[in-house]
Protein backbone atom coordinates (compact mmCIF):
# COMPACT_ATOMS: atom_id res chain seq x y z
CA UNK A 1 0.00 0.00 0.00
CA UNK A 2 1.02 3.71 -0.84
CA UNK A 3 0.31 6.18 1.83
CA UNK A 4 -0.29 9.97 -0.26
CA UNK A 5 -0.59 13.46 1.07
CA UNK A 6 -3.25 15.39 -0.47
CA UNK A 7 -4.16 18.98 0.35
CA UNK A 8 -7.72 18.77 -1.61
CA UNK A 9 -10.06 17.95 0.88
CA UNK A 10 -12.32 16.24 -2.31
CA UNK A 11 -9.39 13.87 -2.58
CA UNK A 12 -8.91 11.30 -0.28
CA UNK A 13 -9.83 7.73 0.97
CA UNK A 14 -8.72 4.49 -1.15
CA UNK A 15 -8.32 4.16 -4.58
CA UNK A 16 -6.22 1.46 -6.57
CA UNK A 17 -4.86 1.42 -10.14
CA UNK A 18 -4.88 -0.64 -13.01
CA UNK A 19 -1.78 -2.67 -11.49
CA UNK A 20 -3.86 -3.40 -8.13
CA UNK A 21 -1.98 -1.24 -6.24
CA UNK A 22 -3.73 0.33 -3.32
CA UNK A 23 -3.65 4.12 -2.45
CA UNK A 24 -4.55 5.67 1.25
CA UNK A 25 -4.77 9.27 0.29
CA UNK A 26 -4.48 11.79 3.79
CA UNK A 27 -6.17 14.78 3.59
CA UNK A 28 -3.69 17.57 5.24
CA UNK A 29 -4.33 21.20 4.89
CA UNK A 30 -2.00 22.93 2.73
CA UNK A 31 -0.89 24.90 5.82
CA UNK A 32 -0.27 21.79 8.27
CA UNK A 33 1.61 19.61 5.68
CA UNK A 34 4.63 18.62 6.87
CA UNK A 35 7.82 18.82 5.05
CA UNK A 36 7.95 15.21 3.62
CA UNK A 37 11.00 13.65 2.42
CA UNK A 38 10.63 12.47 -1.38
CA UNK A 39 7.99 9.47 -1.91
CA UNK A 40 8.99 6.01 -3.59
CA UNK A 41 6.14 6.75 -6.30
CA UNK A 42 6.92 9.71 -7.76
CA UNK A 43 9.03 12.77 -7.23
CA UNK A 44 9.57 16.33 -8.18
CA UNK A 45 7.54 16.41 -12.00
CA UNK A 46 7.52 20.17 -11.99
CA UNK A 47 10.93 20.67 -11.08
CA UNK A 48 10.16 23.59 -8.01
CA UNK A 49 12.75 21.72 -5.78
CA UNK A 50 10.07 20.14 -3.93
CA UNK A 51 8.06 17.35 -3.92
CA UNK A 52 4.00 17.83 -3.05
CA UNK A 53 0.81 17.31 -3.92
CA UNK A 54 1.07 18.95 -7.30
CA UNK A 55 3.92 16.53 -8.46
CA UNK A 56 1.57 13.53 -7.10
CA UNK A 57 -1.16 15.18 -9.71
CA UNK A 58 1.27 14.87 -12.32
CA UNK A 59 2.23 11.40 -11.63
CA UNK A 60 -1.29 10.62 -11.27
CA UNK A 61 -2.09 10.97 -14.45
CA UNK A 62 -1.13 7.42 -15.90
CA UNK A 63 -3.75 5.79 -13.34
CA UNK A 64 -6.45 8.08 -12.56
CA UNK A 65 -8.83 6.83 -15.24
CA UNK A 66 -8.58 3.68 -13.36
CA UNK A 67 -9.24 4.79 -10.38
CA UNK A 68 -11.89 3.35 -8.48
CA UNK A 69 -13.30 3.66 -4.50
CA UNK A 70 -13.64 0.08 -3.42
Amino acid sequence: DWFVVSVDPDFHGYYQDQWQNTYTVLYMPYQTHPELGPPAIFSDFNADDRVDFYDFALFADHWQDSVHDP
